[in-house]
């Protein structure tokens, strides 16, 4: 079934009627993305389903905005295609329409490139490309969004170094995933020096769960042994739960930490002084 394509399956069939299907989204869920993008966390969607479905789901989230095209990477004919799932129409290269610019530089001299909404570019390894702060934090200053299969995943992962980071960075949807293409991609990023939180609910999300930093299972089932932490929600608005518990438990280790150096900083600048007057703590004052 894998070998075999769309038109070879589409063939003589007698049409019997239109079947319907739809799956909204769970209430909390555009509310909890709005907690994420006001937060500044880069969230993406990684899931087996159709490339399109994807697009939609995270548009109607607000996982990407709304007014933004949507181009989505697909393999044809054994080389990449961009397509633009709004008005169909298609790209060779991702420079057609991102007018991103790979420039061959100079060691210690900047590149002199140009790029979409003169977007800061960094020089590295003889390519210049977006630099990391352009393209971390959820920040959508581009003007557009990038979706890829996962075929397409495959390929791109083996291309160039900067269109690799590229397209890490900067791609919001990944589609029809395998479960291992899921854990490349956490790894992945880990590399790129990103800290993950996956947040995944069936056993083909076991693999990016574990990779992740944080991983977080929605259900009992096979993803609560391969994750660390398991919701009792059953929807991603425990997410920002989770973060603000896992930010609050690291201020107050460091709180506690600092509490105890200073604490016997204090002490130790006390006996000292009182060794200077002949005196020195009682027992009880050494508490």
């Amino acid at each position: 079934i894998k070998h075999i394509t769309r038109d070879q399956t589409e063939q003589n069939l007698h049409f019997a009627g239109l079947l319907i299907l739809q799956n909204r989204l769970k209430i909390p869920t555009t509310p909890a993305m709005k907690v994420l993008n006001d937060a500044n966390i880069r969230s993406i969607m990684v899931t087996g389903d159709n490339a399109l479905t994807g697009c939609y789901v995270a548009r109607s989230c607000r996982l990407i905005p709304p007014a933004h095209p949507v181009y989505l990477a697909e393999v044809e004919d054994d080389r990449i295609i961009w397509t633009d799932v709004y008005t169909n129409q298609r790209y060779r290269n991702l420079t057609d329409f991102a007018d991103i610019q790979y420039v061959q530089a100079t060691k210690g001299v900047p590149a002199s490139v140009a790029a979409h909404t003169a977007d800061v570019l960094r020089v590295e390894g003889g390519y210049a490309y977006p630099s990391m702060e352009l393209f971390s934090v959820g920040q959508r200053v581009r003007g557009f969004e990038l979706a890829v299969t996962g075929k397409a995943f495959d390929r791109l992962m083996n291309d160039s170094l900067p269109l690799k980071e590229v397209i890490l960075r900067t791609a919001g949807v990944y589609a029809r995933m395998q479960p291992s293409q899921k854990q490349v991609l956490v790894e992945e990023l880990t590399v790129l020096g990103y800290t993950t939180a996956m947040c995944g609910d069936g056993a083909n999300d076991c693999g990016a769960l574990k990779a992740a930093d944080v991983g977080l299972s929605l259900s009992e089932a096979e993803a609560s042994i391969a994750a660390p932490f398991t919701s009792a929600i059953n929807n991603i608005s425990c997410m920002g739960t989770l973060l603000r518990e896992g930010r609050c438990a690291l201020v107050t280790s460091f709180s506690a930490f600092k509490f105890m150096a200073i604490y016997s900083l204090v002490q130790f600048m006390s006996c000292v002084i009182l060794s200077d007057v002949d005196s020195t703590l009682g027992d009880t004052q050494f508490l």
